[in-house]
């Protein structure tokens, strides 16, 4: 019987510990990302399942910082944070993207300029967050933008996977009826370019 409660006691005091550092944890990332504003839900469904996430906004000394996070299923906040965005974001149309290695892929946008949108995707697997690459010949990057702004996803080559595709004003000729398509094939490595065009806009 002492034994048994010696365990119990054990336990309950490793418990105890594991919940104070994961608090501390996150106290010290989010102390660094400066004074919070606000944190809202961002629901995805996935294969038919709701999975809910949490988007905290900081005011920083040079702007907004935003952080993505979502609590793993033994207590630990996992997260990850935002490049790129300045007052505010939300989940694109096309919320979550299947990657090649059939993890998920948020995609969250918001805007960035005039009349510009930054587009970060997210990836979440086995309660861990990455991001995911942009790459473009031997340049490689966590945002892509779009200055139309128009981008979306479609499975161009017919592998089941959905691709990317970004449009950008073409300054060389009419930027406000022409653009610049962009192509990126959903592979393991990321987003990789896959050519461009000229396109123009109906009047």
């Amino acid at each position: 019987m002492v034994k048994r409660s010696t365990y119990i006691m054990s336990c309950l005091a490793l418990l105890i510990i594991m919940a104070a550092f994961f608090r501390n944890s996150i106290s010290a990332d989010s102390n660094s990302l400066g004074r919070p504003v606000n944190s809202k839900i961002l629901t995805v469904t996935i294969d038919g399942k709701k999975t809910s996430f949490t988007l905290s906004k900081y005011k920083s000394t040079d702007g907004f910082d935003f952080v993505l996070s979502k609590k793993s299923f033994i207590g630990k906040e996992e997260s990850i944070k935002l490049s790129g965005f300045e007052e505010d974001l939300s989940l694109c149309q096309e919320s979550f993207i299947r990657l090649s290695d059939n993890a998920t892929g948020i995609c969250l946008a918001g805007d960035a300029g005039v009349h510009s949108q930054n587009i970060q995707l997210i990836k979440y697997s086995n309660d861990k967050f990455s991001n995911v690459e942009i790459k473009n010949n031997n340049e490689s990057d966590v945002n892509f933008y779009s200055d139309v702004p128009n981008f979306y996803f479609e499975d161009r080559n017919k592998d089941g996977l959905l691709d990317l595709v970004v449009d950008a004003r073409n300054y060389d000729a009419d930027p406000i009826t022409e653009a610049i398509r962009s192509y990126y094939l959903n592979s393991s490595s990321g987003f990789v370019f896959d050519g461009k065009e000229n396109i123009a806009y109906n009047k």
